[in-house]
């Protein structure tokens, strides 16, 4: 039986793909401090059998919280295989750091990109094959509400890029630089927070490549954009200001000398 770990950030989707591959109606929350337990359901496809395993959300594989501790305990245990990876493409960047995480861990990953449809309506857009390139691994956009199982989608193929490699050799080359200092608490937070440094210098990188996303202005926001153009709010703003100044000065005046 093959396991499969879905993993993604907090109210990224988890549970609802998790819900709509198993035919579930699980309920899985993310509170500060409270231990939350897998979901976990077995399942045929293909004459295959998987047992799929719902975890709670986190941002990183560096645990700050109880409840991110146990997702990462079972995500660093000898048998989590396979994950699939729930991004949220409305959340790129923040969600691209756990991808990260996983990939210099050496996991085996498929890349889910939910969210897609209010991403292009706001204007963004991916290169998904850019981002298969650089990350070895297959990234694919979803629905998580409406996702539909295919042939290959429980098939896993990551290979190490030359782009994780380089990665992998910078958070090793820091690991090993805090060994030589201090091994206190707090020297090993500050080599947690350096390494969630250098993989957000590598999420740039990423993001400047395949992501695009324009700025449209809906509504009100339209109007206002043409009216503070130069050409228009500079003759606007002098009208406003004669008027101002005419009834203060003279038609207030004027007012004053027929009734006082």
């Amino acid at each position: 039986m093959h396991k499969i770990h879905i993993v993604g950030n907090p109210n990224s989707g988890k549970t609802t793909l998790f819900n709509c591959i198993t035919k579930s109606s699980e309920h899985v929350g993310n509170w500060h401090g409270v231990t939350v337990d897998k979901k976990s359901k077995i399942i045929t496809f293909k004459s295959s059998t998987y047992e799929l395993i719902d975890l709670p959300g986190i941002y990183s594989l560096n645990a700050f919280s109880l409840e991110e501790q146990v997702s990462i305990e079972e995500i660093n245990s000898s048998d989590c295989d396979n994950i699939l990876y729930l991004l949220d493409a409305n959340n790129f960047k923040r969600s691209m750091l756990l991808a990260l995480n996983l990939l210099i861990n050496d996991k085996n990953i498929k890349i889910l990109i939910n969210n897609y449809k209010s991403f292009q309506k706001n204007g963004g857009s991916i290169d998904i094959e850019y981002l298969q390139k650089i990350l070895g691994c297959e990234v694919e956009i979803v629905d998580a509400q409406k996702i539909k199982v295919k042939e290959d989608f429980f098939k896993f193929q990551t290979r190490k890029t030359s782009f994780i490699k380089m990665l992998q050799n910078q958070i090793n080359k820091n690991s090993e630089n805090n060994k030589n200092n201090q091994t206190d608490k707090s020297s090993e937070d500050n080599q947690k927070y350096k390494n969630i440094e250098i993989l957000y210098a590598y999420i740039l990188k990423i993001a400047n490549n395949c992501v695009k996303k324009e700025n449209k202005i809906y509504g009100y926001g339209k109007f206002d954009k043409k009216l503070l153009k130069l050409s228009v709010f500079l003759p606007l703003f002098i009208l406003a200001m004669f008027f101002v100044i005419y009834f203060t000065f003279f038609l207030l005046c004027q007012l004053s000398a027929i009734y006082f």
